[in-house]
């Protein structure tokens, strides 16, 4: 009975004593995995910059951005010029003083055959930092400041624009954040598509053509550098999908899309059943850079 009885408090004993090792090394392994994390991390980030600069890649976020896209309507050079001093030395000044990096303003490559409107590009990290931002940036006093010439003006006949039309995108799974290409020469052009749909479904299945189809990849093979993809959630063309791609200059985009038109890849996806039907229209705008744009 007593033999019995200490064999039984020793196993207890031995049992007490493998839990506060299992213990320990369960808590170790909190101080262990976060250092790990953290070199993977590096590594990822080493890795965006194969393919351009990651606008926001001093920061710990890594979901998908969101964009607003401005169209300044236009009728004529003279609003145009109040419309490109305004942005390049009041308006995107004020983006980055409230936290908004790579911002893109750009213009038609050739405004008296094309339009004089201007386009800008405005990256979110999340879809809350829409909510106050032009509450933000409409109480800076350097903004109002520098702005004033534009935004007190009163006279209807001296109007700066006719319209601004405002859309906001969400960014593909395959391409969750935007990446900036390095400048290459003031003949740098970039192509800004847009799809339209006829119906939800067609949108959302195109935009699946891009992500798990690898319409995407093959853009990045190729040598478009894209700087985003990213589906509308509003604005006057839904359902849409917009992007942007670039060139070293305006003559090479035929090259480029002939490279991508004879792609084994494409061929084998472009008349899927799956995919059939899923673009009703296109718009394509060949612009350049604006003074002030962080996209360049």
């Amino acid at each position: 009975m007593l033999i019995s009885l200490y064999k039984r408090n020793k196993l207890i004993h031995q049992s007490f004593i493998l839990m506060k090792k299992l213990l320990f090394l369960y808590c170790l392994s909190f101080l262990i995995l976060p250092s790990c994390k953290h070199q993977d991390g590096d590594h990822d980030h080493d890795h965006d910059h194969d393919h351009g600069e990651v606008h926001d890649s001093d920061h710990a976020h890594h979901g998908k951005e969101y964009y607003e896209h401005r169209v300044y309507e236009i009728n004529n050079e003279v609003q145009q010029e109040k419309v490109k001093t305004f942005i390049a030395e009041a308006l995107i000044p004020a983006y980055h003083r409230h936290g908004i990096e790579s911002v893109g303003a750009f213009e038609n490559i050739d405004p008296a055959e094309q339009g004089y409107e201007v386009h800008v590009l405005v990256p979110l990290e999340k879809f809350e930092d829409f909510e106050h931002l032009y509450d933000n940036i409409y109480s800076d006093q350097a903004f109002l400041t520098v702005g004033a010439e534009y935004l007190n003006l009163s006279d209807p006949e001296q109007q700066a624009f006719d319209r601004i039309n405002s859309s906001l995108l969400v960014a593909f799974d395959s391409m969750p954040q935007m990446a900036v290409p390095e400048a290459e020469g003031d003949d740098h052009v970039f192509e800004l598509r847009s799809y339209e749909s006829f119906s939800e479904l067609k949108g959302r299945k195109k935009v699946s053509m891009f992500d798990e189809g690898g319409e995407v990849t093959i853009f990045s093979d190729l040598g478009f550098k894209p700087v985003f993809f990213a589906e509308a959630l509003t604005g006057d063309q839904v359902p849409n999908l917009v992007y942007m791609v670039t060139y070293p200059k305006s003559s090479d985009r035929k090259s480029y899309w002939d490279k991508f038109q004879n792609d084994p890849r494409w061929v084998a996806i472009k008349d899927l059943p799956e995919y059939a039907e899923t673009v009703s229209k296109i718009h394509s705008h060949m612009l350049k850079p604006i003074a002030g744009s962080d996209i360049r």
